[in-house]
């Protein structure tokens, strides 16, 4: 279920969380899937993120840095 790059990067019980959240996501009574911003908030508990940290997209040397790790994984 998750990116093989999150493995070696993410401990094994922050891992879990993020699955609990999309379990919850994808739940089958629509009326028990959270909104996003209790999906928000959930996901800041687990990475430990502040918003701001979470907005990667307006870091272009985020984007960067991804690009080169994704590349290296790939071609390792």
């Amino acid at each position: 279920m998750a990116d093989p790059m999150l493995r070696s990067s993410v401990p094994d019980k922050d891992l879990a969380a993020l699955c609990d959240v999309v379990r919850l996501c994808i739940h089958s009574d629509k009326g028990k899937r959270p909104g996003m911003g209790e999906v928000a908030r959930l996901m800041r508990c687990v990475t430990a993120l502040s918003p701001e940290q979470a907005s990667p997209r307006d870091n272009p040397l985020w984007w960067a840095e991804l690009e080169i790790a994704s590349t290296t994984v790939e071609s390792g």
